[in-house]
């Protein structure tokens, strides 16, 4: 999946922003995204999760901040399910919510602590996050094709770094019960 160029936003709350807008908090699939997130917000967006994809094209905002942050904001009246994904790609879609397997030779996974932050990962074929709960290992995963759950996929979290091609890439691989 292309997170260089495509827009993809993991959103897991929305509290309120003003009297009027919700604030998006929530993970990014690209370190860069936000230098042009004025141009990626212009595009069609849409948001989605296992349950729904609405359009939410000239619904979102940006905001910025006495402290030089910025914010994602949704009118309070939208109607969509935390955790979602926000993204600009019409043909992503939801493909699978429940327990997997995350290894990796380079950094040992207790020490990722998922059940305080979630972690995105990036797939050649899609995008996801990973997290921790009392019964395991869980990822939210979308894509634009079908993905085969028989199928081990190496993936990286873009926490870290920005693509497959970084030097001193952190690896993960990720297989489906």
């Amino acid at each position: 999946m292309d997170t260089c160029s495509e827009f993809y936003y993991y959103v897991t709350s929305m509290p309120a922003y003003d009297r009027q807008r919700l604030a998006l908090r929530g993970l990014n699939f690209h370190s860069r995204f936000i230098w042009n997130l004025d141009d990626q917000l212009k595009r069609p967006l849409w948001g989605l999760n296992q349950e729904q994809k609405i359009s939410l094209t000239s619904l979102v905002g940006e905001v910025h901040t006495k402290n030089g942050r910025w914010v994602i904001t949704l009118p309070k009246a939208i109607e969509i399910d935390v955790p979602f994904l926000l993204c600009n790609d019409p043909n992503v879609r939801w493909v699978y919510s429940g327990s997997f397997s995350l290894l990796s030779e380079d950094i040992p996974i207790p020490e990722l602590e998922l059940a305080d932050k979630p972690l995105p990962l990036v797939s050649h074929s899609w995008i996801g996050v990973a997290g921790d709960t009392e019964s395991g290992l869980v990822l939210d995963a979308y894509s634009d094709t079908d993905i085969d759950l028989q199928q081990t996929y190496p993936a990286y979290s873009p926490e870290w770094d920005n693509s497959f091609e970084d030097e001193d890439i952190y690896s993960f691989q990720v297989s489906f019960p």
